[in-house]
């Protein structure tokens, strides 16, 4: 039988259904449906009906139907209603339609915002999204927004009490206990890592849940701690266990004592008390009052010795709530339930505790022209602590080879604080920036700008290539903030982690900007002498420039007309031949001049043109049939003695006229491009010599295109 249910979602827990007793009176865990009907409920220990609000939810705690019993409208009318059964805590995800974020399902209907998809990789694997359920923004209000869930260390999975929720048990959570019965659960607490000398660690975390019809006081808790000491198999043992070296590891030499705190406000509960080498913790005497239907957080928290031992591999360890006792404010007895909610020798809840910490840097250089004189961002360098808060004290970056163009380097960046920072060193080969005490907080990171300034020109080395990255095997030292452990470049990949993309630079000696002048027309007469395309060449105000060679791809729109000799690019072949001297099909003019001057006609250089096809130049124009997608190609090329030269700081004007009268018909189109990349040369200065010439790569704007120009 399969049944349709009513519309919802969210987040839920696992029972097996009970059943009907023979006087027809509903049981806690008991599945119901009348019939006529394909909505399912569950009883809760409070004897109120619970909807599951459709199949996906349903589907979270039950494989089928088979345990739903078809009972009367009038017995289910005797049956109060409560509140929506929600998805099944520890098994997947949830989302709105309305709001991007993504929430883990924990226990007691609650959810954990995921951050980032690596957080929700590093628990559920690469098909994480798979998991993730939509819930109806009407539903989302069952729910209770809880902590957000961080990336988890490695080796470890996400899990809650889950495997020990029913969806009677989960109610309970969302709504007081059962009447007469203190409930006991995991509380809010998931894998984590901690180090070596650690204080105030979270060991375990539970939460007690008084009745929903009676005030309860806990009088005694009583607490098991685990320890696996990872010789190679995944076990717990009570008190203490085995390495690798065949070594005893106690648990009470780890976490030589322990309290329980009230995990919301932090207040101390009990103890501390020294840590029994059986690993049982008994802690009576207590006066713990829970109002009815009201929980109380508990956290067993310890200090970790700093001087343990755990040998070649992290310890882990687990706690769990495994007795308590409880009465009424009248001191009458009540009933317990959920003992050992961590699963005993098989913990949910666990905390490796490594020797060091780790953290990890990563450099991300730059790349592309440096000016001398002048100061300009070389990388960034981003330092995160992952298992604890460290402050990065010492940090060394250098140069592959030695630099004559540099000198110095200066580091910035922005604390925790919000403060913004920056120190700066000279540079010999290297730059070490020691006593910098940069807080960097526990699963948080830090960016780090490195800047070089370079010296003028005349001490820079022009055309010098610049190599930058992190110095992992100098000087460079991270403090725990936990433990007082250094983290230095003798760490190994444990402890440690560094990626590196060195930066790659060039040393120029100014700089040169390209844009469309924007006077540049929209209309070409089919005539020889109006401009078809007007730009500017800026430079930087530290020196002059000498253009060396300049390309403009030109595409008409009348290629492949039928024969031969009957378009723009057939008919500028006729003229020019196979020589491609194009002087009569193009002229080209400068400001520098005030425009008096055809660029490589009155000054000495070469104008050629070929057909472009296939990105390849047809060096023989004259005679080829155009095909759609060829184009024109027309350079000019100067020696450096005669190449125009742009004074530093002044943005010429240069003005590139077309002989459109070879458009056979007017009402065509054409589209003028200057082309970067090798097919544009220039000098950063007056002076050429071999090997110095630089391409269009280094131009800002480039390549630049006019809008498609029409040809009456």
């Amino acid at each position: 039988m399969r049944l349709k249910l009513a519309v919802c979602v969210i987040v839920g827990f696992l029972v097996l259904a009970g059943a009907a007793s023979a006087d027809g009176i509903m049981m806690p865990g008991h599945l119901i449906k009348v019939p006529e009907s394909t909505t399912v409920y569950v009883i809760g220990d409070d004897f109120i009906r619970h909807v599951f609000p459709d199949e996906p939810t349903y589907y979270s705690w039950y494989r089928d139907f088979s345990a739903v019993e078809t009972i009367s409208d009038a017995l289910m009318a005797t049956v109060p209603l409560g509140r929506n059964m929600t998805r099944k805590p520890g098994i997947g995800f949830v989302k709105i339609k309305s709001d991007p974020k993504v929430y883990f399902v924990d226990v007691g209907a609650v959810l954990r915002w995921v951050p980032t998809e690596a957080d929700a990789q590093s628990y559920f694997g690469p098909n994480w999204s798979k998991l993730v359920v939509d819930v109806p923004d009407t539903l989302f209000t069952d729910y209770t927004i809880g902590t957000p869930v961080g990336a988890a260390p490695a080796g470890t999975a996400l899990t809650t009490s889950a495997t020990n929720t029913t969806p009677v048990s989960e109610l309970n959570l969302r709504s007081g206990g059962a009447p007469g019965t203190v409930q006991a659960s995991l509380g809010d607490f998931l894998a984590s890592v901690a180090t070596l000398g650690s204080r105030d660690v979270t060991l375990g975390a539970f939460a007690l849940t008084a009745p929903s019809d009676t005030a309860a006081v806990i009088k005694t808790l009583n607490f098991t701690g685990y320890i696996d000491a990872a010789e190679g198999d995944p076990d717990f043992q009570r008190g203490y266990d085995q390495d690798l070296t065949g070594a005893t590891d106690f648990l009470s030499a780890l976490v030589p004592s322990v309290r329980v705190v009230n995990a919301v406000t932090g207040d101390v509960l009990a103890g501390p008390t020294t840590m029994p080498s059986d690993g049982v913790l008994n802690f009576s005497n207590l006066s713990l009052r829970l109002e009815a239907g009201t929980s109380l957080k508990l956290a067993v928290r310890g200090d970790l010795s700093p001087t343990f031992d755990p040998g070649p591999n992290p310890d882990r360890v687990a706690f769990d709530l495994t007795g308590f006792t409880a009465t009424k404010p009248d001191s009458t007895p009540l009933a317990v339930a959920g003992q050992s909610p961590n699963g005993g020798i098989s913990p949910l809840q666990v905390t490796t505790i490594k020797r060091f910490g780790h953290a990890e840097l990563s450099w991300v250089g730059g790349m592309g022209d440096l000016i001398a004189g002048h100061e300009s961002p070389l990388g960034t360098l981003t330092v995160k602590a992952v298992d604890e808060p460290y402050s990065l004290t010492k940090l060394t970056f250098q140069t592959r080879g030695q630099s004559q163009s540099i000198n110095s380097l200066r580091l910035a960046w922005t604390g925790p604080d919000g403060v913004q920072q920056s120190v700066s060193r000279p540079y010999q080969s290297a730059a070490t920036f020691d006593n910098l005490a940069v807080r960097i907080n526990q699963g948080a990171s830090v960016d780090f700008q490195l800047y070089g300034t370079l010296y003028g020109q005349d001490k820079a080395k022009r055309d010098e290539e610049i190599v930058v990255d992190v110095n992992a095997n100098a000087a460079l030292s991270l403090t725990s903030l936990a433990t007082g452990n250094v983290v230095d470049q003798t760490a190994d990949g444990d402890h440690l982690k560094i990626t590196s993309r060195p930066g790659d630079f060039l040393v120029r000696f100014t700089t040169l900007t390209a844009r469309l002048d924007p006077t540049t027309p929209t209309t070409v007469p089919r005539t020889f002498g109006p401009d078809a395309l007007r730009f500017t060449l800026t430079t930087g105000k530290d020196g002059p420039v000498r253009v060396r060679h300049l390309s403009f791809l030109v595409k008409p729109s009348d290629v492949d007309t039928q024969g031969p000799s009957n378009d723009l690019l057939e008919r500028w072949a006729d003229e020019v031949g196979n020589g491609n001297d194009a002087s009569a099909i193009v002229v080209l003019r400068s400001s520098l001049d005030s425009y008096a001057s055809r660029l490589a006609h009155d000054l000495p250089g070469r104008i050629l043109y070929t057909i472009y096809r296939d990105d390849l130049r047809l060096e023989a124009p004259k005679g080829v049939n155009t095909i759609v997608n060829d184009a024109g190609i027309i350079e000019f090329t100067w020696n450096d003695d005669q190449a125009p030269v742009i004074p530093a700081g002044t943005t010429a004007t240069f003005r590139l006229q077309l002989d459109a009268s070879y458009f056979l018909t007017g009402g065509r189109t054409m589209t003028i491009e200057m082309l970067g990349g090798h097919d544009f040369e220039w000098l950063d200065t007056t002076t050429g010599y071999p090997g110095s010439t630089i391409d269009g790569t280094n131009v800002n704007g480039l390549p630049l295109q006019t809008g498609n120009l029409y040809v009456p």
